[in-house]
């Protein structure tokens, strides 16, 4: 009320009464408070709910401004300093819950009291015109332990769930962990939806290919169809590899995934049965948790011919491989790879 009297005495040059004020008075003091000191719309209420209560007590009926309606603002999104720091704080505690909890909020926008009524089947959003529960990276910034933790939560209420899930990752292992169907997009659109091993082993195309995780993708032409099989031209190789004859497009591309090698050191031994295999070397290696990754060059020679400098006839072409063992110890191999074949 100190403020009000302050206004009306300055405004209209006398001391405020209740006999004294009019409509007018509590109009423009209203503007004042709402455009001069840019009062928010829940203190102008409350100004004026003071203001009428004062006058009823008095006796006083003057008729009051309507209420200011109160604009909620939608949640600002944390930016990404301060969610890491939520975030941390909640992994210190490592009580899984409340890490659930956290990484719910932080990807759905939902309140405590809102995730507090949730029940398993509650979660419904609409997504590319399905209704389906969404996770939406819902494992960012997270160490190995805790998010190990929360995948097998995640695994729980799968099981639980009589409905599908949508997991939205850009983790090729994430997704293999957790889903049994795997919809692969570029620029929005879903360009392969199926299971895990088709995803992996049919890929439709290239890009298919290269988003699940072929690094060692080679264009080539089909020279030769005898039933079962197809002899496939890789000029980039400069080499011809036997194929499963099912497609029937003759401009093809070959996928040989990082794991997918067969590497044999003893040259000796050699197994003339088996197709698409051939003399290299390997050019480097990089040690990795599970094993080390191998980059490997192909050449026409006979692997006896080879020595640590020589060149291979491939160019520069190097192939990626994942090896779970470590015990490779010469550099001249015999290369065995099974292959993935799409269309370009």
């Amino acid at each position: 009320m100190l403020s009000f009297a302050e206004w009306f005495e300055s405004t209209n040059g006398e001391t405020l009464t209740h006999e004294r004020v009019t409509p007018t008075d509590l109009g423009e003091y209203k503007s004042y408070l709402l455009i001069n000191l840019k009062r928010t719309p829940s203190t102008v209420n409350l100004s004026f709910v003071a203001i009428a209560n004062w006058l009823d007590f008095n006796g006083q009926n003057v008729p009051m401004p309507s209420y200011v309606e109160e604009v909620r603002s939608a949640p600002q999104a944390l930016e990404r300093l301060d969610r890491r720091s939520l975030t941390r704080a909640v992994e210190r505690v490592s009580i899984p819950r409340d890490i659930v909890l956290i990484t719910l909020m932080l990807n759905t926008g939902l309140r405590i009291s809102e995730e507090a009524a949730l029940d398993i089947d509650d979660p419904i959003i609409e997504y590319f015109g399905v209704t389906e529960p969404l996770l939406d990276e819902p494992f960012p910034a997270l160490d190995s332990q805790v998010k190990k933790k929360m995948e097998k939560e995640v695994l729980d209420v799968r099981n639980a769930f009589s409905g599908t899930m949508i997991l939205v990752t850009h983790s090729l292992e994430e997704a293999f962990r957790l889903c049994s169907n795997i919809a692969v997009m570029d620029n929005g659109n879903i360009i392969q939806l199926g299971a895990q091993d088709e995803i992996i082993h049919q890929p439709a195309n290239s890009t298919v290919a290269r988003l699940t995780g072929t690094e060692n993708i080679f264009d080539g032409t089909v020279i030769e169809r005898h039933g079962e099989t197809a002899l496939l031209r890789i000029e980039e190789l400069d080499c011809q590899l036997t194929i499963p004859n099912t497609l029937k497009q003759d401009k093809l591309s070959l996928g040989i995934r990082p794991a997918r090698i067969i590497v044999d050191q003893d040259h000796c031994t050699r197994t003339e049965d088996l197709v698409n295999q051939f003399p290299g070397r390997i050019v480097q290696t990089i040690p990795a948790p599970d094993g080390q990754i191998v980059y490997i060059q192909l050449a026409r020679d006979d692997p006896d011919s080879l020595s640590n400098n020589s060149t291979c006839h491939t160019g520069n072409v190097t192939m990626i491989f994942r090896l779970m063992s470590r015990s490779i110890t010469e550099n001249r191999i015999i290369v065995c790879f099974n292959l993935g074949i799409f269309v370009r």
